[in-house]
C-alpha cells in the first residue's frame, strides 16, 4: 500500500512509499481494515510531524514508524475476527477517525470512531467534517452544558474549518438565535451564506474592526475563539457563559481525564479512545456525534467548503499549503486528500 509517514519527527520527516497492506489477524476487537478513498488535513497533522503533537501511536523510529493524518472516509475491506464489529460489514462506506495514519491506500480505525457514510455525501466532503465537525458539534453541548441558554454566539474566524461548520450547526441544529463572526471583507458573503447575523471585519480600523466594540460587552452566551484572543472574547460573553478556545490549556476534568488517558499504555486505555487536544477543547471520536454530522451534510443543514483536492503523491505539496494556511490568523477551509 502506498502511505506517507514518518521515522522521526520534523518539518522534512514525511516519507511516502510503499507499505505492507495490515493482514485481517493484526485487527485488535472493534478495529476493521479500511480502503481510503479521502483524507482530510487539519492542523493536528502538520503539528504531528513537526512533533508539537505527539503520535497518538508512539514515538516514531527508523525500527517503528508511524503513519499520519487522522480524518478520512473510506470502505470497509475486513473485519477483526476479533468481534466487536457487529454494527458494521465489509463493503460498508464509512468516515471517521484513525490513529494508525489515515495518509494511505489502507488504514485500520476503531468502529468507535467510525460512522456510516450516508449515501448523497461525497467521500472527499464526508472526510472534511470530522475534527471541523467534533469540535463544533462537542463546544455547542459543553456551553449548553455549562451556560444553559445558548441564543447568543460568538465564533471567530468564521470562514475557517471549524468556523464556516460551527456557524451552521449554530442556525440550523442547536437553533441559536444570534450568531456573530468574524471575516475579512473577501469572506462575508461565505460566513452569511453559512448563517451569519453580524460580521466584523477584523481588518477594519478602529472601532468597527474590533469585535468588543461591535458586539457589546457580556451580551453572548458563548465564544468560541480560534485566533489567540480568548482575552477579548470573554469581555463579550456574559457572567456565567462559556469562551472556548483552540489556542490554549484545557482546564478541570477534560484536562485530567485526557493526560492520564494518554500516558496509559494502549491495552490499558478505554476500548476505542481516541482524543484530539485541541487546547482549550478536547474532542472525543464520538461515532454517535459523526453519525449526526453525516446526516446534517447528508440533509443539507451544513454545507462543507472544501478548498483544493490533491492526489495521494502530492501529499507533500498538500502539507505546504494547510501549514501555510495554519499560520494564518483565518484558515480558508478543509483540504481533502484523494487516495
Amino acid at each position: 500500500m502506498l502511505a506517507a509517514f514518518m521515522k522521526r519527527y520534523g518539518r522534512d520527516a514525511l516519507q511516502l512509499d510503499q507499505l505492507p497492506i495490515p493482514t485481517t489477524e493484526s485487527l485488535q476487537a472493534g478495529e476493521v481494515l479500511i480502503r481510503v478513498h479521502a483524507v482530510s488535513l487539519q492542523p493536528a497533522d502538520y503539528k504531528t510531524r513537526d512533533g508539537s503533537v505527539q503520535s497518538l501511536r508512539g514515538t516514531p523510529t527508523e525500527s517503528s514508524p508511524r503513519g499520519i493524518g487522522y480524518d478520512f472516509s473510506g470502505t470497509i475491506l475486513e473485519l477483526s475476527p476479533n468481534g466487536g464489529t457487529n454494527a458494521f460489514k465489509v463493503g460498508d462506506a464509512v468516515f471517521g477517525i484513525s490513529t494508525y495514519g489515515a495518509l494511505s491506500t489502507h488504514t485500520i480505525a476503531h468502529v468507535d470512531h467510525l460512522a456510516k457514510k450516508p449515501d448523497n455525501v461525497s467521500f472527499p466532503h464526508a472526510a472534511a467534517i470530522v475534527t471541523a465537525g467534533l469540535t463544533a458539534w462537542q463546544t455547542f453541548e459543553y456551553a449548553k452544558a455549562k451556560a444553559g441558554t445558548v441564543d447568543k454566539v460568538f465564533i471567530t474566524a468564521g470562514a475557517g474549518g471549524v468556523g464556516h461548520i460551527a456557524i451552521q450547526l449554530a442556525k440550523n441544529v442547536f437553533d441559536v438565535k444570534t450568531v456573530a463572526t468574524t471575516a475579512s471583507a473577501a469572506k462575508h458573503d461565505l460566513v452569511r451564506n453559512c448563517g451569519a447575523d453580524v460580521i466584523v471585519d477584523y481588518q477594519k480600523k478602529g472601532n468597527d474592526g474590533d469585535f468588543v466594540k461591535v458586539l457589546g460587552a457580556k451580551a453572548y452566551d458563548l465564544a468560541l475563539e480560534s485566533t489567540g484572543e480568548k482575552g477579548k472574547c470573554k469581555q463579550v460573553v456574559r457572567p456565567g457563559g462559556a469562551v472556548v478556545s483552540l489556542l490554549g490549556i484545557p482546564d478541570g476534568d477534560m484536562l485530567c481525564k485526557v493526560v492520564h488517558a494518554y500516558h496509559m499504555p494502549d491495552s490499558a486505555r478505554p476500548p476505542g479512545f481516541v482524543y484530539g487536544l485541541l487546547n482549550c477543547v478536547a474532542w472525543v471520536g464520538d461515532a454517535g456525534h459523526l453519525a449526526k454530522l453525516g446526516e446534517c451534510v447528508s440533509n443539507g443543514k451544513v454545507k462543507v467548503t472544501i478548498d483544493r483536492v490533491y492526489p495521494l503523491e502530492q501529499v507533500m505539496d498538500a502539507f505546504l499549503v494547510e501549514c501555510m494556511k495554519g499560520a494564518c490568523a483565518e484558515v480558508d477551509q478543509v483540504n481533502p486528500l484523494r487516495t
